[in-house]
């Protein structure tokens, strides 16, 4: 990813357009799920209402407590997130993140993104196979994500 977006950053600078790159790592991020809109996207996303119920009542009364130093602090209530021990945790949050992304298309305009031009055949680093119109394709990239890692991309 970091390939990519110094190429991109190098496109923009040539082309004289200011980019914005935004990281986040959605590692952390499985405790700050909104459950509440979680469960109305699996249920968006045709989740059996039987099965939507088991896994809100998995989660409901979720407790936690703190451990520090040998010492234990009391329980106390869970409201967001998800179990993080639970092995449907890394669906849940990819199921939300997609949602979210989708969601954030819906804001943005063709404009907002990087537009990018690209070939599949012949050599990837050959440049002037890519000013070719005839054989290159086009698209808007607003966002790039490998493994944990996401960036969000905009330009002016």
């Amino acid at each position: 990813m970091v390939f990519v977006s110094r190429l991109l950053l190098e496109k923009c600078r040539e082309q004289k357009c200011d980019a914005s790159f935004a990281f986040t790592d959605p590692t952390k991020a499985f405790h700050t799920i909104n459950r509440p809109l979680l469960w109305n996207v699996l249920q968006r996303y045709g989740c059996p209402h039987k099965l939507l119920a088991m896994l809100r009542q998995f989660h409901d009364g979720m407790q936690a407590r703190v451990t520090l130093g040998g010492d234990q602090s009391n329980y106390f209530n869970v409201q967001v997130g998800v179990k993080q021990s639970c092995v449907l945790a890394p669906f849940f949050f990819n199921v939300f993140l997609v949602a979210m992304t989708l969601l954030s298309r819906y804001d943005l305009n063709s404009e907002d993104g990087i537009p990018t031009r690209y070939r599949h055949d012949g050599s990837l680093f050959n440049l002037r196979r890519l000013k070719s119109l005839t054989k290159t394709q086009s698209t808007t990239l607003f966002q790039l994500q490998y493994a944990d890692d996401c960036e969000t991309l905009a330009h002016e």
